[in-house]
């Protein structure tokens, strides 16, 4: 058992919640469940060992992973699953961001895109790994639920989705969030956490500036999405009858 890496064929998803979470949605990727000596039985312990053994997925105590993965997490349990590759189903808008670095970003972008109920991301160029236990921890298990593409460069992406309404965010613009309705099916276009989308993206479908005071230079990646992403659905959850929460 080795430390977590990108060329793996395995991640793991460390935790109770995040368990169940790839369960309901992969079950046949998962190899393998551990727990650790340490680990009380409870209500929930039972009802994950009766899932494990309706889908025959073997379950045992080992504290090796645990040391390795986890060593000062309050974690007693982590599952072993195979990568798996995803694709997009048509007319569905997107949340595209160009090599993303920060794997905490990335979990909690994934979180957040899913709960406004956007669930096709596309990761552009050289980015963090998606599959970093990391991302999927701070994903809160949401990753299982999102489908998630890669392209090499955001020209072989347009060339797929041609027909998309691209939004590039950038500080370059005066078009203003909110000053236009933003048409479906969308792809919201941020650029890397450092430096943000370059200018080659002001000539790309419609860009976006989101306004904010001048005491900042600019918002954080995942306060940008979640504003972005508010804008974007309230008509939806408005004409369903339901609220952001």
């Amino acid at each position: 058992m080795r430390q977590y890496k990108k060329d793996n064929p395995l991640s793991y998803a460390l935790g109770m919640t995040l368990v169940f979470e790839l369960i309901q949605s992969h079950p046949k990727q998962v190899r393998e469940v551990y727990f650790h000596t340490k680990h009380r039985p409870n209500e929930h312990t039972e009802k994950l060992i009766r899932q494990l053994n309706d889908y025959h997925i073997p379950y045992q105590e080992q504290d090796k992973i645990f040391n390795i993965l986890s060593p000062k997490d309050n974690c007693f349990v982590i599952a072993a699953f195979e990568k798996y590759e995803s694709s997009f189903s048509k007319g569905k808008s997107h949340i595209v961001l160009v090599e993303p670095e920060n794997a905490g970003n990335l979990g909690t972008i994934i979180r957040t895109a899913l709960g406004f109920g956007i669930d096709h991301l596309v990761l552009i160029g050289k980015h963090v790994d998606f599959f970093d236990p990391r991302v999927i921890r701070a994903s809160m298990g949401a990753i299982f639920h999102v489908r998630i593409v890669t392209y090499p460069s955001f020209e072989a992406y347009k060339m797929d989705y041609s027909s998309q309404h691209f939004y590039p965010f950038m500080l370059q613009t005066n078009q203003i969030l909110g000053s236009a309705p933003i048409e479906s099916p969308y792809s919201l276009i941020f650029g890397p956490e450092s430096q943000g989308l370059d200018d080659g993206f002001l000539s790309i479908g419609t860009p976006i500036r989101i306004a904010h005071n001048k005491a900042i230079d600019s918002l954080n990646i995942t306060s940008a999405i979640s504003i972005a992403l508010y804008e974007a659905t309230k008509q939806e959850f408005i004409s369903k009858g339901t609220h952001h929460e």
